[in-house]
């Protein structure tokens, strides 16, 4: 397994809502805009084949993102107004060595989905029951 660019994290603290992106143009333009950058959050991969698969990055009507590796869950959301904005970084869908758990949380009080590389639900969120391994 080889490790792709770095992914870094913005989040937008008035809506909840974080982008996960390889850009550094993205986060210099979004930090301009009102986002915070959270630095380099996981790299991810660039093996492919089974058990690996792109991220979906979507965003819902409201504006805010959402991330996963799942068609199904990426068709059902497109079917229901979000708009596909492409796969910006790669995981694995099982643990193996090189890779690090990311949790998928949602901000009941923002309305956001989010990323975690821990497993404890923060007060205030549910677990989306998903995790990703990215490489560290």
């Amino acid at each position: 397994m080889t490790t792709a660019p770095a992914v870094y994290g913005i989040w937008n603290q008035t809506t909840g809502d974080r982008i996960y992106t390889t850009s550094s143009a993205e986060v210099s333009t979004d930090t301009a805009s009102g986002y915070t950058s959270l630095g380099v959050v996981f790299h991810g991969v660039t093996t492919t084949g089974s058990g690996y698969a792109p991220v979906f990055r979507l965003r819902s009507p409201q504006g805010k993102h959402l991330y996963t590796p799942y068609t199904g869950e990426r068709d059902l959301l497109v079917a229901n107004g979000w708009t596909l904005e492409g796969t910006p970084f790669s995981v694995s869908l099982k643990s193996r060595p090189g890779t690090v758990p990311e949790y998928r949380f949602y901000d009941m009080v923002k309305h956001a989905h989010y990323l975690s590389s821990s497993a404890t639900v923060p007060s205030g969120s549910r677990s989306d029951n998903l995790i990703i391994w990215p490489a560290p």
